[in-house]
């Protein structure tokens, strides 16, 4: 008892550090140039209820400062980049709930505060899905976690303040509420609340976490045919996807209601269409009579990516930021009809793009977002508070000595040996008709397709896209290596003694 008390113990209250040292090994939490509209705009809809210092020194932040040149940067955005509703219009895709998650956080433990909030509900989650999956206890689990501290990326998501550790906790939290329904109610409502912050953190989870839903039922039917599938859990899973979408027209009603008009949700697909090249030769030949608004900024849009279309404030490359407000309520209101259109001209270059994005973004696994750009580090001097500008100039990551290359090549080792070990389970599992194990290394497998297809479908290929849920993967392949050697016990019938006398199970009895 004192040995399971005390790994307990280890699990929960040190682990949780280590699985976000990256921040306290540079001295800050990593700041990505999204992260301050995320805080910003909490503390815009927070002030409008009560006054708190820290979201005064947020929505002051470089009142007093301007931005330093530095070589290499763009030209100035024009005023009509002023954050202001009333210039610029209130820009979707930045969660005011994961604002809200900063904020708060900021507010009761400072920013350092998210990192370790964000390690110890990646620590729960984990912990619970083994616990309640295989026979497992929690000096296992803790090794587990440390092997996941070392080689996997999750440290570093936890260590960003940004939502992108949320896309893969919650892959594993729908798919736990799914595959096991007969798990303890506290700790299925712990696995919906972390899907629901995840839906609500990101639209593109939504989109992720509601792909995985309807491909996990269709294995469930495909490997366990003639048997029933928990449609009570498949429900909650879609409710809880709904909780996002509804998360969304919440934060459109209330922009409404405020400001006037509805946000504006950025052309991604018709940046991602025109840097491709189909947009590009549709515009080139379509317009201007096909009238849409990205006719009147005709030009070669190949020369950039889709993120220097949307975000740059390049002339010369740029186009959604330098927008005017209705300008860029219409490219984002066009943003279908446009990419309709492009496919219905060039429907096999639309797919052989796609096809090549989505690969490449399979591949992308580094940690770029953690090395600061030349001129990143004095951008955020107009962004922040004075005093987190002053902690993040003394970062490792600022003065060039923090050094992620050995921990991207370890990850990449690490990465290749799970997917290799997850490949060879899925052909094991299957000869031996292990179909409830088999549904479940299938969709974690699947998963990454999944969210790279969204991911690569709908953005120029990152690092953090595909980093930031691989981590999945090398948890199960240590759960099968552990499995293969009796350190774990799979769950109750999935051990047959033969393969002639299995028999598929339904998805409901996989769980127990």
């Amino acid at each position: 008892m004192k040995t399971f008390n005390f790994y307990k113990l280890i699990t929960f209250l040190v682990l949780p550090f280590l699985l976000s040292w990256p921040a306290w090994f540079n001295g800050q939490p990593f700041l990505f140039q999204d992260t301050t509209a995320y805080i910003k705009g909490a503390a815009s809809a927070a002030n409008l209820l009560v006054e708190t210092e820290t979201a005064r020194s947020w929505l002051n932040a470089g009142a007093d400062a301007a931005p330093a040149p530095h070589a290499g940067t763009a030209p100035a955005p024009s005023a009509q980049l002023s954050s202001s509703p009333d210039k610029s219009g209130v820009i979707s895709g930045r969660s005011i709930y994961y604002g809200m998650f900063l904020l708060l956080t900021a507010c009761l433990l400072g920013l350092k505060g998210v990192p370790l909030l964000q390690a110890l509900l990646a620590t729960a989650m984990i912990a619970t899905f083994l616990r309640q999956r295989y026979t497992i206890d929690y000096r296992t689990i803790a090794a587990v976690l440390l092997a996941l501290a070392v080689a996997s990326p999750l440290p570093y998501f936890n260590s960003m303040l940004m939502p992108d550790v949320f896309a893969g906790l919650g892959i594993a939290g729908v798919v736990a509420l799914i595959l096991m329904p007969r798990a303890p109610r506290a700790i299925r409502l712990f696995w919906a609340l972390v899907t629901v912050a995840a839906v609500l953190f990101h639209t593109a989870n939504i989109m992720i976490i509601l792909a995985t839903v309807i491909t996990l039922v269709a294995l469930s039917l495909l490997l366990n045919r003639g048997k029933p599938v928990n449609w009570r859990a498949v429900l909650l899973a879609f409710g809880l996807v709904g909780v996002g979408v509804g998360g969304e027209a919440a934060f459109s009603a209330g922009v409404r209601y405020f400001t006037g008009t509805a946000p504006i949700r950025p052309p991604f697909m018709t940046a991602r269409l025109l840097a491709d090249g189909p947009g590009n030769t549709f515009v080139r030949t379509q317009c201007p009579q096909a009238g849409f608004e990205v006719c009147r900024y005709a030009r070669d849009f190949t020369r950039g990516t889709s993120d220097d279309f949307l975000w740059s404030a390049d002339p010369r490359i740029g186009v959604f930021t330098l927008a005017t407000r209705a300008s860029r309520t219409r490219l984002g209101q066009e943003d279908f009809a446009f990419a309709k259109a492009v496919f219905t001209h060039y429907p096999l270059p639309v797919l052989e793009n796609s096809a090549r994005n989505i690969g490449a973004q399979l591949g992308y696994i580094g940690l770029e977002e953690f090395v600061y750009a030349p001129g990143m580090v004095p951008a955020f001097a107009p962004k922040i508070p004075a005093a987190e500008q002053t902690t993040l100039e003394h970062t490792r990551a600022a003065t060039g000595s923090f050094n992620v290359s050995y921990s991207a090549l370890l990850i990449r080792v690490t990465s290749v040996a799970a997917l290799l070990v997850c490949l060879a389970a899925v052909v094991v599992l299957f000869r031996r008709r292990r179909y409830g194990e088999l549904t479940l290394v299938a969709i974690m497998l699947l998963s990454m397709l999944i969210n790279a297809g969204v991911c690569g479908a709908l953005s120029t290929p990152h690092d953090r896209y595909q980093g930031r849920i691989v981590w999945i993967l090398q948890l199960m392949a240590m759960i099968i290596v552990a499995v293969r050697y009796h350190r774990v016990k799979l769950p109750a019938g999935q051990a047959a003694p033969a393969p002639e006398a299995a028999a598929p199970r339904p998805l409901s009895a996989a769980a127990g």
